[in-house]
């Protein structure tokens, strides 16, 4: 339950910051671990320990391999019992923009008399733009302790000219891992792997 509350307070962080600064990736590490003891990993379910509530959709399976792809290029390898357990969360919402352009002629009033209502009224038209808006959670926890050891976030805005979301996610997953400075069995930070 505890992690589940620092997922919260996680995205609730990532939500504010981003909101201040635009779109950046946020990340986070536990200045106390020793990231040397870390060589394997393993995604779990939210619910951890407990399969059933894997999401298997196609969405997220290809996200998983995107964050394989990412960690095993750091040399760790997959095990039932990681060292790390790779938890992550994609939450995306469609959002619309409404813009209002109003009519004016040049040198003529906007506004035009209407003799039946007996009113003035302006002109004008309305477009409309939709967009996705969406944040992806990465975070790796301490098999041992259940804490969290690294976090890396990236909110994510995107029109419809985007097909698909999954178009948008593998270089959403590989922004989040270039914060992420350590490889297996080592606690020296280093290049990103991916630039």
């Amino acid at each position: 339950m505890i992690g589940n509350a620092n997922l919260v307070t996680a995205i609730c962080s990532v939500i504010l910051v981003i909101g201040c600064k635009g779109t950046q990736v946020v990340s986070f590490s536990n200045s106390n671990t020793d990231f040397s003891k870390f060589q394997t990993y393993r995604i779990v379910p939210e619910q951890e320990g407990d399969e059933q509530f894997r999401d298997t959709s196609q969405l997220n399976i290809e996200l998983e391999e995107i964050i394989i792809e990412e960690i095993e290029a750091r040399n760790y390898k997959y095990h039932p019992r990681a060292d790390l357990r790779i938890h992550y969360r994609f939450i995306a919402n469609t959002k619309t923009d409404y813009n209002v352009d109003t009519y004016s002629g040049y040198g003529q009033s906007s506004y035009y008399y209407n003799p039946y209502s007996n009113h003035y009224y302006q002109p004008y038209s309305v477009s409309k733009r939709n967009f996705y808006e969406a944040i992806l959670l990465i975070e790796l926890r301490d098999r041992t302790t259940g804490k969290s050891v690294w976090q890396g976030s990236l909110d994510m805005r995107y029109t419809k000219k985007v097909k698909d979301k999954k178009d948008v996610l593998p270089e959403a997953v590989r922004e989040i891992f270039r914060s992420y400075p350590y490889v297996a069995g080592s606690n020296e930070s280093v290049t990103p792997l991916n630039e």
